[in-house]
């Protein structure tokens, strides 16, 4: 029969920097000491510029190794840094460009002098204020664990009955995205219950006095 293996490299401690990064700005921002509006202005747009100069220039490095020819050495040194599995500088660079620049768009984006800035921030400011995506985000260590074990129960799922057609690939994935909210709403359950049995009490004990 078929054997069922996940060999993909992947090391835990360095991907932590993202993890301890987000804890110590939640923390900060939880506690009052930063104050978003003032590290993201509108009328100083040149570090998003930066960021997304960033972006763009690394996009063309990953177009130009896939769809070219690149020398030997360059290639090497590109792969090196570009190690996912290791959360390579590459990664590092992407990731931090693409926070301040989403950042910069939903604080100071809908200010901007610039309207298709501010058009690009309102669609981002929406997108992230979907009732899905804020459940998600009240519970994300919870989702995030429970994203795992689903990736290895997809897994499973397509080594026993797979391969799949585009449409039923398609239709898992969506599939998937809905049952991300799976331990949010299992959270959230018990104190909406919660609130109503407390509403009730006091409904009840209201009409015996």
């Amino acid at each position: 029969g078929k054997v069922l293996a996940l060999r993909a490299h992947f090391n835990v401690l360095t991907w932590q920097v993202l993890f301890i990064g987000g804890m110590i700005l939640g923390a900060l921002t939880a506690s009052g000491r930063i104050d978003w509006n003032r590290v993201f202005r509108p009328d100083r747009p040149q570090f998003a510029v930066i960021a997304a100069v960033a972006l763009l220039f690394f996009a063309g490095c990953r177009l130009w190794t896939l769809h070219f020819a690149v020398p030997g050495p360059l290639m090497e040194r590109f792969v090196a840094y570009g190690n996912r599995g290791e959360f390579g500088p590459i990664y590092l660079v992407n990731f931090v460009a693409l926070a301040y620049l989403v950042a910069w768009l939903i604080c100071a984006g809908p200010a901007s002098a610039s309207a298709p800035v501010r058009r690009l921030a309102m669609l981002l400011k929406g997108l992230f204020t979907l009732s899905f995506l804020r459940l998600l985000g009240r519970h994300s260590l919870q989702v995030y664990a429970w994203h795992v074990i689903m990736v290895y129960l997809f897994k499973a799922v397509d080594h026993g009955w797979g391969p799949f057609g585009e449409a039923t690939k398609t239709l898992i994935a969506l599939s998937g995205i809905a049952l991300l909210a799976v331990p949010a709403l299992m959270r959230e359950r018990p104190v909406a219950e919660r609130f109503r049995f407390r509403a009730y009490a006091r409904r009840l004990y209201g009409k015996h006095n």
